[in-house]
């Protein structure tokens, strides 16, 4: 299990909503009827997600009535009663839905349904390292299709945030329904110059791959800044005949910490050479190296707001999103304990002088 994208994701987020005039989360999943657009995004990671909001941000710029709303909240009704539905939605490991769209595709994509009235487009985001590459964006533009939806233009599938090619398509089509578009649909942050503080093994003698304890120090003068659930993205060095698309990893550890902390599993493919970062990370990159990285945030990964108990499943290296998690409810705990002290301070009154 690998946890994917939150305060600079979140902030990213908000800031597209904030472009389109709304905030995070208004998406009805009522439809808007025949004169709007519907945008769904189907997000892991939050990067569909930021691109449903500035898709919307642009469209209302233009003048042209859109919304946005998780793809898990749009009923059947909803669906029939819209005029045209806009989907981005990503492909999670290995052909898989992002977890909020699990229930959409187990239920409401179980059958056609009768969508003769709509008008569709999908932007399917993936990753051509999987063999299953925008499986999920694929079988909801067959969905569509099979309902009776009418599509009004190719799908676009995107191979990872880098693919500008892809983006600019998407960007530009927008451009002709009379969306007011940004120069770039990806405003991703730049890759900072981390260095790599600490490598360890952590599973010797393991019949499983190699497992690694990665710490990264930050570049000087920047500060730790991600909320427990976020993400690194890691651009590894190009190697011949791989491009280098960046490699997610979920932080294993808060910003208190001091450095950026993973759990990196070391990846050997069929010809015996090792994956272009895992291999990187644990094996090939000197300590004290330069590893250029980035935080991202996670829409669907971020602590409940109140210390109610939490079940937390992972295996492997998917223990890492976890471990940052268990660090946040230890810091819930530890503030809590503290906020009771004082309460009892207080309640005790002035100290009682000799």
């Amino acid at each position: 299990m690998l946890y994917l994208n939150r305060r600079r994701g979140q902030a990213l987020a908000r800031q597209a909503a904030a472009l389109a005039g709304v905030g995070v989360g208004t998406g009805t999943g009522t439809g808007d009827g025949a004169d709007g657009i519907v945008v769904a995004y189907a997000s892991q990671s939050g990067t569909a997600e930021q691109l449903a909001w500035r898709t919307v941000a642009a469209l209302n710029e233009g003048g042209v009535q859109a919304s946005a709303s998780s793809l898990h909240k749009l009923t059947p009704d909803a669906l029939a009663s819209a005029g045209t539905l806009l989907v981005v939605a990503s492909t999670y490991g290995e052909g898989e839905p992002p977890d909020t769209a699990r229930s959409f595709e187990r239920n409401t994509m179980a059958a056609p349904l009768q969508l003769q009235k709509l008008r569709y487009a999908v932007l399917a985001l993936g990753d051509r390292a999987h063999d299953d590459f925008c499986a999920f964006g694929r079988r909801i533009d067959s969905w569509l299709e099979a309902s009776g939806a009418q599509p009004i233009r190719a799908r676009v599938e995107v191979n990872g945030p880098a693919d500008r090619a892809a983006l600019d398509n998407w960007r530009e089509w927008l451009a002709s329904l009379g969306a007011c578009v940004p120069a770039s649909m990806n405003e991703d942050a730049p890759f900072s110059d981390w260095r790599l503080y600490e490598r360890r093994l952590l599973n010797a003698g393991s019949p499983g791959e190699e497992t690694w304890h990665i710490a990264l120090s930050p570049p000087p003068g920047t500060a730790c800044e991600w909320i427990a659930g976020d993400i690194a993205e890691v651009m590894p060095p190009e190697r011949e005949n791989s491009l280098p698309g960046p490699r997610s990893y979920s932080i294993s550890c808060l910003p208190g910490a001091g450095r950026l902390e993973l759990l990196v599993r070391k990846t050997v493919l069929d010809d015996g050479s090792l994956g272009l970062a895992s291999g990187w990370l644990t094996h090939d990159a000197s300590l004290g190296g330069v590893i250029p990285l980035r935080l991202r945030a996670n829409t669907g990964f971020r602590p409940p707001q109140s210390d109610r108990p939490m079940l937390l499943i992972g295996a492997g290296t998917g223990l890492a999103g976890l471990r940052s998690h268990l660090a946040h409810r230890a810091e819930l705990g530890t503030a809590a304990r503290m906020a009771g002290v004082r309460r009892a301070l207080a309640a005790s009154g002035p100290p009682v002088r000799g």
